[in-house]
C-alpha cells in the first residue's frame, strides 16, 4: 500500500517561544485530541531509547515500537512508530513551528502506511476525526492566548469538570483545621479541586510557588503541613541524572535505596540527596483520586532540560538549527559515555558547532572558543558502528526541584516528620551542604550569675531564636549538644544570610534578656553523608561536618568565621561584599592548619 500523507496548517497569534511549551507537551496534547492511554516500556540493545508501547484503540489492542522523538526546542518535533500488528504498518508524525509575522505558523503533519485495504479505510477515518480534534485544539489555544480562557487545554486535561470540582472542594473544606488555617490553604484547595490529573500527579512545591508568585518556602511549608494532615501524600522520587524522569517513588524515607537503574537511558547510578532525589506530593485519595495514566512518555516537554535530540545512523551526519541562550550545555549520546561540554555567551566567537562521535569519546569544536548565543548550527557525525541518540541539554541547577537535601534540613519537615528516617543500612551522599555551628560564649559565667533554672531558661530561649531564624532562611536545626547548635542549609548563601542577621537578632534579644549572651559562629560548605544516627535521627557525617564543627571555635562572639569554600561560593561572596572579612590561619584540632575568614558584619555597641 502507498503511504497516506496528512497535513493541517494553523495560524497562532503568538511567537514560537510561547506556543512551543504548549504544543510540545504531548502528554496533554494526546489527551486533548482523544488518543488512548499507553503502557510504555524500554527495549534494550543499541544505545538508542526504543520503547515498546501498548494501547487499546477502538477496543482492540495495539502494540508499536517507538523511536526517540526528533525535536529542536521551539522549532519541531517528530516521532516514528513501527506498528507490530494490525491493519497499519507505520505512523510518522509531529508538528513544525515557524515565525509568521508576530505569530506562528503551525504545520501538523503525519504519514500513515496501511498494511492492507482495511488499514487504508481506517487511516481515512482517523484523518477525518483528527481534523475536528485539531480544529478544537487550536480554537482553544487561540482563546487562551487572547486571554479568553485560563488554560490552553480544556476540561478533562487542564481542568476538572465542574461537578467534580465542587465535590472535591466540599471534602477539602472538612479537612484538618490546622491545615485550613494556613494563609495559602484556600489556594491549594482550589488547585487540588480545579486542576487536571497531569498537574497533580507530581506536585512540585517550588514550581507551584513560582506559578503562584509566592515564597517557595511558604509553599513547601504548606505542602508539608498538608501531607502531615493527610490532605497530600508525600513521596521521595529518584530521578535519572540523564533524562530527569522519576524511576522510583517511595512513600517512606526508610524505603529509599541508594542505587537505581534507568531502563530508558540504559544506565545505573548512585542516588544522592541533592542531585537526583526530589520530594513531590499528590492529593490523598480521600480528597481527590488521581489516575496515573500515561498518554505519551517520550515527548519534548517530558525532558524540558533537553534543547534538541535526534537519532544518527552510523556514518551519517545530523545538522540541526538551534537557538541557544547563554549558559553551559552538554552534548552527549544516550548513556552519556560520549559527551562534551559547550559554553555559550553573548560574546561567543562561533555560530556553529561541529562534533564527531567516536567509540572512544565525543569531540566538539570550536574547542578554544565559546559559542555565540542565538541561532547556532549543530553538526554531528556518527563515527561509531551503531545508531546513536544525540542529545543537547542545558546544564546547571534545577531551580524548581525541592531536593531531598533541601527538604530534609528544613525545620518544618524535621518537626512534622520526625519519624522519617533512612534505613540503618542506607547512606545517601550530598555533594554540597552548608553547615553552621554555634556555641554560647561564656556559658559558665551565665549559670554562675543567673543560677541553673534561669540560665537554662535563657539557653532554651536562645535555641528558639536560632530555630526561628534558621527556618526563615530555609534551614533546620539538626541537633543541640549542650549549649551548641548544629544547623544545615540547602545553599551556602542562605547560611551566610542567616549568619549576617544573627548578631543583629541577638542585640534585640539581649535588650529584654536578664543577661547578655554572645554566640560563637562558624560556617562551612562541602560534601557529606546523610544517615540514620544511633539515637534515631536524620544526621550528617563526614569531613565537612568535622571542619564546620571546628571552625566556630575560632569565633570571638561578635563575628562569624567562614572557610575558603564559603568565600569561593559566588552567591555567598556577593552577600559578604559589604562586610569586613579578615583572613587568618588557624590550627584546628585534628585537622591541622586551615585558612579561615573572620566576618564582622555588626559590631556590638559597648
Amino acid at each position: 500500500m502507498k503511504p497516506v500523507p496528512f497535513e493541517l496548517v494553523y495560524q497562532v497569534p503568538a511567537p514560537p517561544e510561547r506556543v512551543w511549551p504548549i504544543l510540545a507537551d504531548t502528554e496533554r496534547l494526546n489527551r486533548q485530541i482523544g488518543l488512548p492511554p499507553t503502557e510504555p516500556c524500554a527495549v534494550g540493545g543499541e544505545p538508542v531509547r526504543v520503547a515498546r508501547v501498548k494501547a487499546r484503540m477502538a477496543g482492540f489492542p495495539v502494540v508499536w515500537e517507538e523511536d526517540p522523538f526528533d525535536f529542536v526546542e521551539g522549532s519541531f518535533f517528530w516521532v516514528r512508530r513501527r506498528i507490530v500488528s494490525g491493519p497499519i504498518l507505520q505512523f510518522n508524525g509531529g508538528m513544525r513551528l515557524a515565525p509568521d509575522g508576530e505569530g506562528t505558523e503551525v504545520r501538523v503533519q503525519s504519514e500513515f502506511l496501511p498494511r492492507n485495504a482495511l488499514g487504508q479505510a481506517l487511516v481515512q477515518a482517523i484523518c477525518a476525526k483528527s481534523r475536528g480534534d485539531f480544529d478544537r485544539l487550536f480554537s482553544g489555544l487561540r482563546a487562551h492566548l487572547a486571554g479568553e480562557r485560563e488554560t490552553p487545554y480544556g476540561e478533562g486535561v487542564d481542568l476538572a469538570p465542574p461537578a467534580a470540582r465542587q465535590a472535591t472542594l466540599a471534602r477539602l473544606r472538612a479537612a484538618d483545621p490546622e491545615f485550613l488555617r494556613d494563609p495559602l490553604a484556600p489556594r491549594l484547595c482550589e488547585h487540588l479541586a480545579s486542576s487536571g490529573d497531569t498537574e497533580l500527579v507530581r506536585i512540585r512545591p517550588f514550581a507551584l510557588a513560582r506559578q503562584w508568585g509566592e515564597d517557595r518556602y511558604a509553599v513547601l511549608r504548606l505542602c508539608l503541613l498538608a501531607a502531615a494532615r493527610k490532605v497530600l501524600d508525600l513521596s521521595w522520587d529518584l530521578l535519572c541524572p540523564n533524562c530527569r524522569g522519576a524511576k522510583n517513588r517511595w512513600q517512606r524515607l526508610e524505603d529509599v535505596r541508594s542505587q537505581a537503574h534507568c531502563d530508558d537511558c540504559q544506565i545505573s547510578f548512585d542516588a544522592n540527596f541533592d542531585r537526583v532525589m526530589e520530594v513531590t506530593f499528590r492529593p490523598n485519595a480521600g480528597f481527590r483520586r488521581i489516575e496515573g495514566l500515561i498518554y505519551c512518555s517520550g515527548g519534548p516537554r517530558n525532558t524540558p532540560h533537553i534543547v534538541a535530540q535526534t537519532v544518527v545512523a552510523p556514518g551519517e551526519t545530523a545538522r540541526l538549527q538551534v537557538r541557544l541562550a547563554p549558559g553551559r550545555y552538554r552534548l552527549r549520546n544516550l548513556t552519556a559515555e560520549l559527551a562534551a561540554t559547550l559554553f555559550v555567551d553573548m560574546e561567543g566567537e562561533s555560530a556553529s558547532c561541529r562534533a564527531v562521535l567516536e567509540a572512544d569519546g565525543l569531540r566538539a569544536g570550536p574547542e578554544a572558543a565559546t559559542l555565540r548565543a542565538g541561532e547556532t548550527t549543530l553538526e554531528c557525525r556518527n563515527g561509531t558502528g551503531q545508531r546513536q541518540q544525540l542529545i543537547l541539554e542545558r546544564l546547571g541547577l534545577h531551580e524548581d526541584m525541592a531536593t531531598a537535601a533541601v527538604v530534609s534540613v528544613y525545620e518544618e519537615f524535621r518537626n512534622l516528620f520526625s519519624s522519617e528516617l533512612l534505613s540503618p543500612r542506607t547512606q545517601m551522599g550530598i555533594q554540597s551542604l552548608a553547615l553552621m555551628f554555634t556555641d554560647l560564649k561564656g556559658s559558665t559565667a551565665l549559670y554562675s550569675v543567673l543560677g541553673d533554672a534561669a540560665a537554662y531558661a535563657l539557653v532554651r530561649a536562645h535555641f528558639e531564636l536560632l530555630e526561628d531564624l534558621v527556618r526563615r532562611h530555609g534551614g533546620g536545626i539538626i541537633k543541640t549538644i549542650g549549649d551548641s547548635v548544629m544547623g544545615a542549609f540547602p545553599t551556602t548563601d542562605r547560611a551566610v544570610a542567616c549568619a549576617l542577621e544573627l548578631h543583629a537578632e541577638l542585640e534585640r534579644f539581649n535588650q529584654e534578656a536578664p543577661y547578655p549572651i554572645r554566640l560563637k559562629v562558624g560556617l562551612h560548605e562541602g560534601s557529606c553523608i546523610a544517615a540514620r544516627s544511633y539515637d534515631e535521627r536524620l544526621d550528617y557525617y563526614g569531613g565537612a561536618v568535622n571542619l564546620a564543627a571546628r571552625t566556630h571555635e575560632q569565633s570571638r562572639g561578635d563575628d562569624f568565621v567562614v572557610t575558603e569554600a564559603v568565600m569561593r561560593n559566588p552567591d555567598a561572596a556577593s552577600l559578604l561584599a559589604g562586610a569586613r572579612c579578615e583572613p587568618f590561619e588557624a590550627d584546628l584540632r585534628g585537622l591541622g592548619k586551615v585558612t579561615l575568614y573572620r566576618v564582622l558584619p555588626y559590631l556590638p555597641q559597648r
